[in-house]
């Protein structure tokens, strides 16, 4: 069985350890292919798998996975969880310029496939991003 980590707002995640998923992989019978490091990893966000360039008005899906991944990538003391409602207006704008200064990217407050990348791990990750408010 999984790891379970942390809740907020009915969120659970868990981690699948090695074990979990050669064990799968065995009983499953055939072969898998490993996972990209994705939207798909994140366990509760499963808005889509769709990672495209995002900015400030989108909206959709894509949005509602965006800010499903920075409430799991930052933490919920210094950042409360936001509404994943897929509008990308001020609250999310902020909270990616704060990601990507967090994580050592360009901060141009868009959301292309290095922030998408950094993202995906974070969110998959037992632990925060280090960021301060």
């Amino acid at each position: 069985m999984g790891e379970r980590d942390r809740t907020q707002g009915g969120h659970m995640r868990f981690k699948l350890t090695g074990a979990v998923l050669a064990t799968a992989v065995a009983l499953g019978g055939g072969l898998v292919a490993a996972p990209s490091a994705s939207a798909a990893t994140v366990r509760d966000c499963k808005y889509t798998t769709s990672e495209p360039t995002l900015r400030y008005g989108a909206t959709g899906s894509a949005v509602q996975q965006l800010q499903c991944e920075l409430n799991y990538s930052l933490n919920w003391e210094n950042f409360p969880a936001m509404d994943e409602d897929g509008i990308w207006g001020d609250i999310t704008q902020s909270r990616v310029v704060k990601f990507q200064s967090c994580a050592g990217l360009s901060v141009d407050g868009a959301v292309g496939p290095k922030t998408w990348a950094k993202l995906d791990y974070w969110a998959a990750n037992a632990d925060w991003l280090p960021c301060n408010p």
